[in-house]
């Protein structure tokens, strides 16, 4: 008949200072002896050896959350398939700052809070309010993608949808974009080729973007009145295929 246990376990000290504990025959270290944290070690695992009938817990056999640089690399990788090469180097940006201050933490203990120092860093950077508030969003797109990948629970991505946005005067913000003074376009014009120069002319006529200019093409010019018309047959502002936007010679685009 086995012999019933009723004692508790005594907390032991080995010859190099180091606190020990028998349980079942088996010797658990716990740490340096006098050490608060051991004490702690020790309350705990008597106190789980007791609840679970005076015999030793089985270690558990739950798979190790992932840590944010594992959900950050195969994210990378699905990135490139699917961004442009100048998406992806933005994207980098963003996580490479996340991956700093938090490449060890489970990823499930990302948090709102983790989320704010991310964007404290980026101000830090010197970078832009508007700037840091799209890579904010490229951030939470990364926890977005661990949840739809079934990495991460998706209350993780809820939480971080919860941080609102740089209002200004939180952040630094862009200079105003300036157009190009007249006197360099009088300078460039003389040096390159009649069709480009054409090109320059008519942006500072219709003020078109350059890339609309590029895809001009005559048939789609309309000259039945004195204000020629521009019908492409599709647009950057448009929902669907239709002739419903102009760039007249008067300088005004309609939609």
């Amino acid at each position: 008949m086995p012999t019933l246990i009723t004692q508790i376990p005594k907390l032991s000290r080995h010859q190099r200072g180091q606190a020990f504990v028998k349980i079942s025959g088996r010797q658990i270290w716990l740490g340096r002896y006098g050490d608060p944290f051991t004490r702690e070690k020790y309350d705990r695992l008597v106190a789980e050896w007791l609840a679970n009938g005076r015999t030793l817990p089985q270690p558990s056999t739950q798979i190790r959350p992932l840590k944010v640089v594992e959900v950050l690399a195969p994210y990378w990788r699905w990135a490139k398939q699917r961004y442009t090469p100048a998406e992806v180097d933005t994207i980098k940006a963003a996580n490479r700052v996340v991956e700093a201050l938090y490449g060890s933490l489970p990823a499930v203990e990302f948090g709102p809070n983790a989320l704010r120092a991310v964007r404290t860093e980026m101000i830090r950077k010197g970078w832009t309010r508007k700037q840091i508030n799209r890579q904010i969003s490229r951030v939470r797109a990364l926890f977005r993608w661990g949840a739809s990948h079934e990495l991460l629970p998706e209350s993780v991505y809820n939480q971080l949808r919860t941080v609102e946005p740089l209002r200004r005067g939180e952040a630094p913000e862009r200079p105003k974009v300036k157009p190009v003074p007249r006197r360099l376009i009088r300078v460039v014009r003389h040096r390159v080729s009649r069709q480009v120069r054409a090109l320059i002319d008519l942006q500072l006529l219709t003020a078109a973007r350059a890339d609309e200019l590029l895809d001009l093409c005559v048939e789609n010019i309309s000259r039945r009145s004195d204000v020629w018309a521009y019908n492409p047959a599709e647009h950057k502002t448009a929902t669907t295929k239709r002739n419903d936007g102009f760039i007249s010679g008067r300088g005004r685009r309609k939609s």
